[in-house]
């Protein structure tokens, strides 16, 4: 599934994707890739954000044993803002 967010103005655009945890896959070879990477755990899963690399590109990503999370944006968003918006966000089984 595949879902956008607007900030108030309508300039700030976050794109979410969420799918099955993928088996098999290096998640954290894709952590890795962050430049300025914060990562904390929580009872259900963990939330990572950070760029990708060395551009302007932010990125979000709240997982558990099932479920994945990942939101991107071109628009500096404070990594708090970012950290809240992931933990506000529930999974439904």
């Amino acid at each position: 599934m595949v879902f956008t967010a607007s900030g108030p103005k309508g300039t700030a655009k976050l794109y979410f994707s969420e799918e099955a945890r993928p088996a098999g896959y290096d998640i954290g070879g894709f952590f890795a890739k962050f430049s300025h990477q914060q990562e904390i755990g929580f009872a259900d899963g963990s939330i990572a954000v950070g760029n990708v690399g060395n551009t302007h590109t932010e990125i979000a990503s709240r997982l558990n044993n099932k479920i994945w999370i990942i939101a991107n944006t071109n628009t500096a968003v404070p990594y708090g803002q970012l950290i809240d918006m992931m933990k506000s966000m529930t999974f439904s089984y």
